[in-house]
């Protein structure tokens, strides 16, 4: 096998910019997560509100090990959230837990296939395009509706 020097500078910048990617998410999550909820919400329980209002009922939400490893298995219709996000009642914490459990509420593990009906209100329509900006801003005004009351 003939070792070609050009692979570096195919994969170099993707590996970086992942690195980057990395570190950012990591040092943010870090940042945040000395900053406490103003409900006092543990990850677990901000996930678990969230679910609740959208009427779901029968995902179960399960302490997992890892750091930041935060994930929704379809198949046994678990919510698996880090212990690091379980346990936390930051706003990172928060953040983590109500955006893994965003695919469930979007019906994305709709078992039966009916879905599970309108989305909560603090969603956004896809079909807002005129500025990213402001439809995230907007986003994060009303998911304080879950963190601040």
């Amino acid at each position: 096998m003939i070792f070609d020097p050009m692979y570096f500078l195919f994969i170099g910048p993707g590996l970086l910019l992942s690195l980057w990617a990395s570190f950012r998410v990591k040092s943010a999550f870090n940042k945040y997560s000395k900053v406490r909820s103003m409900r006092g919400l543990t990850g677990a329980e901000a996930a678990q509100e969230m679910l609740r209002y959208a009427g779901i009922s029968d995902v179960r939400i399960l302490r997992a090990h890892g750091i930041l490893s935060d994930h929704y298995n379809p198949l046994n219709r678990t919510l698996n959230l880090s212990e690091a996000v379980y346990e936390s009642n930051s706003i990172a914490a928060v953040g983590v837990a109500t955006s893994t459990a965003t695919p469930v509420e979007d019906g994305a593990g709709a078992s039966d296939g009916t879905g599970v009906g309108p989305p909560p209100p603090w969603h956004e329509t896809a079909t807002d395009t005129r500025t990213g900006t402001r439809s995230t801003r907007r986003r994060i005004r009303k998911g304080r509706l879950l963190v601040d009351h």
